[in-house]
């Protein structure tokens, strides 16, 4: 069977090491072997020498967000993308709009609006950006995708595509237009006993026109805690499962240690990544203030449960795991010092070898990594958001 490619471009084609021009390169840094057919890539340090790392400039070439204009003053920012002409599009959850920013951070075209009809929404959840720099809309309530032209013009809406078992979410469109979806089942609904436990999830492959074709992975989902009495607490420091979407395959990992996955389209195992570290462990300090917050919170079954809550024995060893458009996977390394004003972000090649380390504002929320820049969200001292374009020197 011909692999399965994605099409968005947040994803197009592999980068190797190569690409890095004339970079100096450390010592020997990784170890590849074999184990039943799966690569498996044990790294010591990044491949690229200190003085070659990427970099991120340190001034921002773009901003769009206002205090008083309401053509750049947002409500709720869910996603910003970039097109391939350097327009950026910006999906406002509360505005129920998709607004286009020329370069220089005009405003040229809106897109949607509350309702039932054709290109309106409901609660918009995701975006994604196609060839032709089409936008997907994905609106969760509404129970479709909506298309819209490179220049916000309404083209088509698709019906939300489901394998039977509920709500899924989006997780990429493929060059043969058929869907990759995940889903998933809160651990309330399983068999699992009360604690510190794990849900269910999956990810399902579906048809062009949303019909189900099976499930190519399966795997348990986050941490919660579920106590005796019933309901669902999710704790600060609970480690996450992240899953994302890249050339030839899918990119799975659980916060747990400092590694990942990577699977092809048809759900099969065929890399193993890891990178030297240990998660930092749970103190008693960590556990006091996880209680005593709930203590103080305005909500009885926060307050009520803060005595009974089971931990983890260490913090997540990263918060986020993303694949750029060149297949390197962007791990961002959890902060021992949460004021810090830059966290680490460790890039693994196509092939799991870990090339370097980026520097980048703590207080800037990653939208979109690209070949040249990253996006970000900022919010100022009156909760005032804003969409930022940093330039990315590889």
């Amino acid at each position: 069977m011909k692999p399965r490619q994605r099409v968005s471009t947040w994803i197009t084609v592999s980068l190797s090491i190569s690409a890095c021009g004339n970079a100096p390169l450390a010592d020997q840094t990784f170890t590849v072997r074999d184990s039943a057919g799966v690569t498996i890539v044990e790294n010591e340090g990044p491949v690229l020498a200190d003085t070659a790392g990427w970099q991120l400039g340190p001034n921002r070439r773009l901003q769009i967000g206002s205090r008083d204009n309401p053509e750049t003053s947002f409500g709720r920012i869910i996603a910003a993308r970039s097109l391939s002409d350097g327009r950026v599009a910006v999906l406002d959850q509360q505005a129920l709009q998709v607004r286009i920013f020329d370069q220089e951070g005009r405003l040229l075209a809106s897109a949607g609006g509350a309702g039932d009809g054709p290109g309106e929404f409901q609660v918009p959840f995701y975006l994604d950006v196609l060839p032709g720099d089409t936008l997907l809309v994905y609106d969760v309530p509404a129970r479709r995708a909506t298309l819209f032209d490179a220049e916000g013009v309404f083209a088509r809406a698709l019906p939300q595509p489901t394998d039977g078992s509920g709500l899924l979410t989006y997780l990429a469109r493929l060059d043969d237009r058929s869907w990759l979806m995940q889903g998933g089942t809160s651990p309330i609904y399983l068999d699992v006993g009360f604690g510190l436990v794990r849900g269910a999830g999956w990810i399902t492959h579906l048809d062009p026109e949303g019909q189900p074709l099976g499930r190519i992975l399966e795997f348990p989902s986050g941490e919660v805690f579920l106590p005796p009495t019933g309901g669902q607490l999710t704790l600060t420091m609970a480690r996450r499962h992240f899953t994302g979407a890249g050339p030839g395959g899918i990119v799975m990992g659980f916060a747990d240690h400092f590694g990942y996955e990577g699977y092809d389209f048809d759900g099969r195992l065929v890399r193993i990544v890891r990178r030297p570290g240990e998660p930092l462990p749970v103190t008693e300090q960590d556990r006091e203030a996880e209680r005593e917050w709930r203590r103080q919170s305005a909500a009885p079954f926060l307050r009520e449960n803060a005595e009974n809550l089971e931990f983890p024995e260490t913090h997540p060893a990263y918060d986020d795991l993303r694949v750029d458009p060149s297949g390197h996977v962007w791990m961002q390394i959890t902060r021992p010092d949460t004021a810090a004003d830059f966290a680490v972000w460790s890039v693994f090649d196509s092939g799991g070898r870990w090339t370097t380390d980026v520097s980048i504002l703590a207080d800037l929320d990653i939208m979109e990594i690209g070949e040249d820049h990253i996006l970000g969200l900022a919010t100022d001292e009156l909760d005032v958001q804003y969409v930022q374009w940093y330039e990315l020197t590889r």
